[in-house]
C-alpha cells in the first residue's frame, strides 16, 4: 500500500527548495546604460563599527583614503576616468562595516570578522542621474586560508584590512562596467 503523504512531503520539500533558490528583486545595472569614460566627482567610504578595539586599526580617513586610490586606479586601468568636463560624473559613496570575531556576544575579541558593504553609485549630468546602482548587506568571502585565519581570530593588523578595501573598489568597478 503507498503511503499518501510521501506525494504530499515531496511536494512541500520541492516548493521550500525553489523558495530558498530564489532571489529577491534587486535592480541591476545590465538594465541600466551610462557609457563612459566618468569624471569621479564623489568617492566616499563611511566607516561603521559597534565594538571598540584595543587594537590600532585605519580609522575612517585612512580608509577613505585607501578606498579613493584602489577606485581610481582600478577605474583608470579600465579607461573609465578622464578629466573632460562635458564627461558624465561618477559618483560613489560606500559603506564599510567592520566586524569583529565574537562581536555581539559576551565571547568579543579585537580580531578582524568579516566586513559588510554597501554602496550607491550613480551616473549623470546635473541633478538628474542617468544611472543608478544601489547595494546592501554584501559580506566579503575570503578563501579557505582566510576563513581559517578570520576562525583563529588571526586578523589583528590595520594591514589585513587592505584586501577587504582592494575587493570593495573591484565590485563597485565591476558595477560601472556593467554600465557601458
Amino acid at each position: 500500500m503507498k503511503n499518501p503523504f510521501v506525494p504530499m512531503f515531496a511536494f512541500v520539500f520541492a516548493s521550500l527548495i525553489a523558495g530558498c533558490a530564489s532571489v529577491g528583486h534587486q535592480e541591476s545595472a545590465a538594465q541600466q546604460k551610462a557609457p563612459g569614460p566618468y569624471r569621479l566627482t564623489e568617492a566616499r567610504l563611511e566607516l561603521v563599527q559597534d565594538h571598540r578595539p584595543d587594537i590600532d586599526y585605519f580609522d575612517e580617513q585612512e580608509l577613505q583614503q585607501r578606498f579613493e586610490r584602489a577606485l581610481r586606479k582600478r577605474l583608470t586601468d579600465k579607461g573609465f576616468l578622464t578629466d573632460r568636463a562635458e564627461a558624465p560624473a561618477l559618483k560613489v559613496r560606500a559603506k564599510y562595516i567592520r566586524h569583529f570575531v565574537g562581536e555581539g556576544t559576551p565571547l568579543a575579541t579585537d580580531s578582524l570578522g568579516y566586513p559588510g558593504f554597501a554602496y550607491r553609485i550613480e551616473v549623470g549630468h546635473g541633478q538628474e542621474p542617468m544611472a543608478v546602482v544601489e547595494r546592501d548587506k554584501l559580506t566579503y568571502k575570503g578563501g579557505m586560508l582566510m576563513n581559517i585565519k578570520v576562525m583563529a581570530g588571526g586578523l589583528r593588523k590595520r594591514e589585513h584590512e587592505e584586501p577587504f578595501i582592494e575587493a570593495l573598489a573591484a565590485k563597485i568597478v565591476s558595477e560601472v562596467e556593467k554600465l557601458q
